[in-house]
């Protein structure tokens, strides 16, 4: 039985054969007008299927998807979209100092 299913970071795919293909999602920033959040969340749940919104603002959201970078740049309400490298929640005094240590230390962002 095929199946898919949707975990926080990540879309498990598994076919008759019991195979699993696993993929991470990408994160997005997308910039749009302020005051439509909310039409925008619900513009974007209905235009790809897997988004996962991790944090809706006036006129900012971040959201996880394995859809295409192609079918994202096609959404008409933002008005910018960056693939998201790296969050920094929690930052010290001085933030531009930590936020390089921290991406230096990210294998992800700098491989080893």
């Amino acid at each position: 039985m095929d199946y898919i299913k949707i975990r926080r970071n990540s879309l498990e795919i598994s076919d008759s054969s019991g195979k699993i293909a696993e993929a991470i999602m990408k994160t997005y920033f997308s910039t749009f007008i302020t005051g439509f959040d909310e039409v925008v969340a619900h513009a974007l749940k209905q235009r790809i299927k897997d988004v996962q919104i991790e944090l809706l603002s006036d006129g900012l959201v971040i959201y996880k998807t394995n859809t295409s970078a192609d079918v994202v740049k096609q959404l008409r309400f933002f008005n910018n979209t960056f693939v998201l490298l790296k969050q920094f929640p929690k930052l010290e005094k001085n933030p531009v100092n930590e936020m390089i240590r921290q991406a230096i230390r990210d294998s992800r962002i700098m491989p080893t």
